[in-house]
This record gives structure tokens, C-alpha cells and sequence, in this order.
């Protein structure tokens, strides 16, 4: 399995087959949407999600970006895990 980026996206493929990714939009120059999270049935409870998120958590870092997290992972995942970096949608 091997890791993909690409403008507003990444995730994991395998021979080409995307099993994970995750998806966000930049809402300006600031902010960071998170739109979707996929992760394959038969990689699932692995903490695929999380690792997804998790990058993302370290781009908005890196670039002092704010995170919206629309998508109902996201924003569970942030309900767990608070961070300053989040904002409300």
C-alpha cells in the first residue's frame, strides 16, 4: 500500500485502487475544509482514518491553516481530540 496526494486530496492506493483517502478544500487562504473520508471495509478499525486525518492535521500546521471538519468522521474525530486549530463550521 502506498500513499497518494494530489490538490485537496490524499489517501492510500494499491495497484492503483484508492482503499483510503481523505478530501478537503481550501475555504481561502487560511482555512482548510475537510469534505470526506473513505477507508475500505477490510482496512477499517486498523486507524487508517486517523492517520488520514491526522496528515492533514500536520499540512494545516505546517501552511497556519485553520481546520473546518465538515465530514461526520472529521468531526467526531475533533470531539475526541480537541485542537486549537479547529474552527466552527
Amino acid at each position: 500500500m502506498e500513499t497518494f496526494e494530489s490538490k485537496g486530496r490524499y489517501g492510500y492506493q494499491e495497484n492503483g485502487n484508492v482503499l483510503a483517502e481523505i478530501d478537503y478544500e481550501l475555504q481561502n487562504e487560511d482555512t482548510m475544509v475537510i469534505t470526506h473520508t473513505f477507508v475500505d471495509p477490510s482496512l477499517r478499525g486498523q486507524g487508517i482514518a486517523q492517520k488520514l486525518i491526522e496528515h492533514l492535521i500536520a499540512l494545516a500546521e505546517t501552511n497556519h491553516w485553520s481546520i473546518v471538519p465538515v465530514c461526520s468522521y472529521a468531526a467526531s474525530y475533533f470531539t475526541k481530540h480537541p485542537s486549537p486549530l479547529v474552527k466552527a463550521k
